[in-house]
């Protein structure tokens, strides 16, 4: 082969790794609009597992992925078993402390405290042998989770408040006085309780399912139990 035709090679091959490359920073952003903005998570499914997908992502990636949309279409069957099959594979440092932080939230969410405590336990062990801002972030959110809705430790409600008060985003800023209220409810201080009810209002107002299940928290506490 000649020279030009050695040139014509490498080209073509620039040009094509080049337009695979932006053909899969097309549908990363795709995906990410489909299953974050737009919602729409069976759609998001279809393409991730289709035949670009399985080209351009690694099987643990397409995994991981859909997690989050299993758990939006609330098929808690394939959420569970995806969890148990990445706890069974070989996972980078930083998957792991991914996987165990999204298994923490998503059991004590829902209600399955024993399974939290576990995920939460090795995230911590884990987390343990860095020493970075973002990971202490994540071991407090995580722990802190854990502490109020399996443990209901009412002392966790000033770190809360602090949480919510240091915050700018109005829906944080709205979950963390909730959950503060929810830990005062515990220590039966039913002034900070009602207190801190009516800034997770001020915080959360617009979306109707907090809407409506506030307004039943300020008419019984009891209610604090079922979010």
């Amino acid at each position: 082969m000649n020279a030009w035709g050695c040139v014509i090679i490498i080209v073509v091959s620039v040009c094509i790794f080049a337009g695979l490359s932006i053909y899969r920073n097309k549908l990363t952003k795709k995906l990410s609009k489909l299953l974050y903005v737009d919602n729409k998570p069976q759609e998001f499914l279809d393409q991730i597992n289709g035949i670009w997908g399985k080209i351009f992502f690694s099987k643990s990636i397409r995994q991981f992925q859909s997690l989050d949309a299993y758990i939006l279409l609330q098929d808690y069957d394939h959420a569970e078993q995806l969890m148990h099959d990445l706890e069974g594979q070989k996972l980078s440092y930083g998957s792991k402390i991914n996987l165990y932080e999204k298994e923490t939230q998503y059991f004590i969410q829902n209600g399955k405290y024993e399974e939290g405590r576990k995920a939460n336990s090795t995230l911590q062990e884990l987390g343990r042998q860095i020493s970075d801002p973002r990971m202490d972030s994540i071991l407090d959110e995580c722990g802190t989770l854990v502490k109020v809705y399996a443990d209901r430790d009412g002392s966790q409600a000033h770190h809360l408040v602090e949480k919510g008060d240091a915050v700018e985003q109005k829906s944080m800023k709205g979950l963390y006085y909730y959950q503060a209220a929810k830990c005062y409810w515990y220590q039966k201080d039913k002034a900070n309780t009602d207190k801190y009810l009516k800034k997770a209002q001020l915080n959360l107002c617009g979306s109707e399912t907090w809407d409506k299940h506030l307004e039943k928290c300020m008419r019984d506490y009891s209610a604090l139990d079922e979010r």
